[in-house]
Parts: structure tokens; C-alpha cells; sequence
């Protein structure tokens, strides 16, 4: 493989994690379906780093604007929300949501940290609500 400096490249890593949005065709369709159940799941204890697909490539923008950010990597993640904290969202954005949820301990950390794309390239995700209401309005429902 070659070497980036051989053939003077710059580059800027960015890692997001569980991305989310409209037109999404892996992670939403999913998360709707098991909201759209009478009876449903609740993963206790799972906490993730959803990250509204816009932001991402917000972040992404960001980054190739500032010469800082070259060599460097950035995490475009949330702050480790728990699938209920999506779950209350969804709902607070007008998705159907299960009438009961049968709660599942998983046990699971969010294991990105976005710091350093807070600091260093002033990026801001939006609020869980603010994403799932955009996904909607995108979408048109």
C-alpha cells in the first residue's frame, strides 16, 4: 500500500457512529418497525451514539475548511444516548412508539467520544428531537 506522503495527500479521518436520517435504508427502517409493534423491545442499558446524518456531513464540511484538521481524526457521534432517549424523541416528533416495551438488558457503552470535533472544528450536533423531526420532514410524513 502506498504511503499518503509519497503522493502528497492530506488527510483528515472523520468516524461517526450509528447515523440516522431520512432515506436511511439500514438503521431507521429497523427502529421504526419495532416502534410500529404494539408490544415491543427495550435494551436497557445500551447506550449509543446516534448522529443525525446531516451532521455528519456538517462535520465533514467542517473539516476540509480548516487546515487543522489535516492528519487528524475526528469522532461525529452523539453523547451516548440510550435507545429510549431515541425511542422519546421519535415519539416527541410525532412516530409511533410501542404501547409497552419489554425491557432486554444489553449492556453496551458508546465508545466514541466528539470532543475534539466540538473544540477543534466547532461542530455541534442537533438534539435527538431536532434529528428524528428533520428525518420526518424530509421524508414527508
Amino acid at each position: 500500500m502506498s504511503d499518503p506522503v509519497e503522493h502528497d495527500l492530506e488527510l483528515t479521518t472523520v468516524r461517526p457512529c450509528t447515523i440516522y436520517g431520512a432515506f436511511d435504508p439500514n438503521f431507521m427502517p429497523l427502529f421504526a418497525r419495532i416502534n410500529a409493534l404494539p408490544l415491543s423491545i427495550r435494551p436497557v442499558g445500551m447506550r449509543m451514539s446516534y448522529v443525525y446524518a446531516g451532521d455528519v456531513a456538517e462535520g465533514i464540511a467542517l473539516a476540509l475548511e480548516q487546515e487543522r484538521s489535516i492528519g487528524r481524526a475526528y469522532n461525529l457521534t452523539g453523547d451516548g444516548e440510550s435507545w429510549q432517549d431515541l425511542t422519546d424523541a421519535w415519539r416527541a416528533a410525532g412516530g409511533k412508539t410501542p404501547a409497552f416495551a419489554l425491557p432486554i438488558p444489553v449492556p453496551l457503552a458508546p465508545q466514541f467520544d466528539s470532543r475534539r470535533a466540538k473544540q477543534e472544528l466547532g461542530w455541534r450536533p442537533r438534539s435527538l428531537v431536532d434529528g428524528v423531526r428533520d428525518t420526518f420532514r424530509l421524508e414527508g410524513r
